[in-house]
């Protein structure tokens, strides 16, 4: 079994290394499992959100976009793989920017769903850790 602090990075972690893959590689199968981690990464994090989740789910307004559950989860993420992607197949500098604000907003969506969704607090090595 994983030390707690171990098991809770490993969502973060996958997601980073194939981030980090998808910069540096070159070859096509570096690229695909880049791609396999990044998606490996992003639903283990939805997954554990969800099963966390303890505020009570109303009506939210993402269905008025017509928009599947699992789609909506995945939106922020889908949004940091378009901005690495775009910083590291696109040399302009406005693709850059683009890039890096896409990886922002994702990161911001991220954030606010874990602070709205009031997730079940977790002793971990006498320190409380928010999921």
């Amino acid at each position: 079994m994983l030390p707690a602090l171990l098991y809770e990075m490993l969502p973060l972690t996958y997601i980073s290394a194939g981030a980090l893959m998808i910069s540096a590689g070159q070859e096509l199968l570096v690229l695909l499992s880049a791609f396999l981690f990044y998606c490996a990464g992003s639903i283990i994090w939805v997954m554990r959100s969800e099963n966390r989740r303890t505020d009570h789910r109303i009506a939210p307004a993402h269905k008025q976009l017509f928009l599947p559950e699992w789609m909506y989860e995945l939106k922020p993420f889908v949004y940091m793989f378009l901005g690495v992607v775009l910083i590291r197949f696109q040399f302009h500098t406005v693709w850059v920017v683009l890039g890096l604000l896409l990886i922002s907003w994702g990161i911001i969506c991220v954030y606010h769903r874990s602070r709205h969704r009031h997730h079940k607090l977790k002793k971990i090595n006498s320190h409380i850790v928010k999921f």
